[in-house]
């Protein structure tokens, strides 16, 4: 009892010391504080007595914890400390304005929403995410999470569901089966404009051009979704898929495939997944001296044109637009307010789409 009572009362002291430091403001805010086994040394006591010490001006709230980093000196002037964000995403240093304009938009909007709330931002490779130690290190001491939904597969969703904190997923454009917040953009409202163009008069059928992953089926889902309920019969909508061939964002691919169906389709309005793919086809109609918006009525998916990629001599394709900077912005505030509302509700957030008109699509 005597030993417990001297620890205590030890314990005490050496709390009051680093409390007049703080008070005194010899130790900032946000400054860290020794850890347990430097105050131990310090002060000639075992590493209970300085433990109880710490615990004591956390429960006073003079400190902070953050798992895995330290404890630090709050700010009592109602500042809030930095919040550590992970961020699960592929960073380029390629200059290729297409993948600027296809994925760099929503890197830098994302990471320009973090600064403006002063985040710590620490960038987590897929490579570190596939094994339980590695994983581990990679999430430790985080406050939450915003992941690009391609890091979602069998290997890496027990880790994210295993998480501690909240975890927000975008980059995808269909409700995801996860357990995570996730903010998409509203393919409904693009696509039925884009419908809404279709002159059933002068077009003589639908033809939808595709690529076989999730983001490029949920678009065409949502497409023939609405050709269908705007009252054109399935008899009349024809998909061809586009694999693509390695190292090819589509461009070389659709203009191939363009080449074989290409010659039968004057008359007809096309719709495609994706601009990369749209300009191999452009590509292919150059070449059989078809006129794009006169020849053949021509949408697409992305708006790759309104991010600064200009494959031609203007802006020419009328292409639903993924509203990059909306998306990560969102994305960004979402995983912020999360962490500082300590929220446990599940946000789904649609960001609307909408057709950006140009030549291609002109009747």
């Amino acid at each position: 009892m005597e030993v417990a009572l001297e620890r205590r009362i030890r314990s005490q002291d050496i709390a009051e010391s680093i409390r007049t430091e703080i008070v005194q403001k010899k130790l900032a805010h946000g400054s860290p504080i020794m850890s347990s086994r430097d105050i131990a040394r310090r002060f000639k006591v075992s590493m209970l007595t300085a433990n109880r010490a710490l615990n004591r001006l956390v429960d006073e709230d003079l400190l902070y914890r953050v798992q895995g980093s330290g404890t630090y000196v709050k700010d009592t002037t109602g500042a809030q400390r930095s919040l550590n964000i992970g961020y699960c995403e592929i960073f380029t240093h390629d200059n290729d304005p297409g993948v600027h304009a296809a994925s760099g938009v929503l890197v830098d909007n994302c990471l320009a929403g973090f600064r403006k709330k002063n985040c710590t931002v620490k960038i987590i490779p897929y490579q570190d995410l596939i094994k339980r130690d590695l994983a581990e290190k990679a999430l430790h001491g985080l406050d939450g999470l915003l992941v690009n939904s391609g890091y979602i597969d069998e290997k890496t969703l027990p880790f994210f569901e295993a998480f501690q904190g909240p975890v927000t997923v975008y980059r995808n454009e269909f409700i995801g089966d996860w357990p995570f917040n996730q903010v998409i953009p509203d393919l409904t409202t693009g696509m039925r404009e884009t419908v809404r163009r279709i002159s059933r008069e002068k077009v003589s059928g639908v033809i939808v051009v595709s690529s076989p992953n999730p983001n490029a089926d949920a678009r065409m889902r949502e497409f023939v979704r609405q050709a269908e309920a705007a009252g054109i019969g399935k008899e009349k909508i024809e998909v061809i898929s586009v694999p693509l061939e390695v190292g090819d964002s589509g461009r070389m691919s659709g203009y191939r495939a363009g080449r074989k169906f290409l010659p039968d389709c004057r008359g007809k309005f096309i719709f495609c997944t994706s601009d990369f793919i749209t300009f191999g086809l452009i590509d292919a109609m150059h070449e059989n001296g078809m006129v794009p918006g006169k020849d053949v009525q021509l949408a697409s998916y992305d708006n790759l044109e309104g991010y600064g990629m200009i494959p031609y001599e203007r802006p020419i394709i009328t292409s639903v637009d993924f509203p990059k900077d909306e998306v990560a912005r969102r994305a960004a505030e979402l995983t912020i307010a999360q962490i500082e509302k300590n929220d446990n509700c599940l946000h789904i957030i649609k960001v609307p789409t909408h057709l950006v008109v140009r030549e291609t699509g002109l009747q």
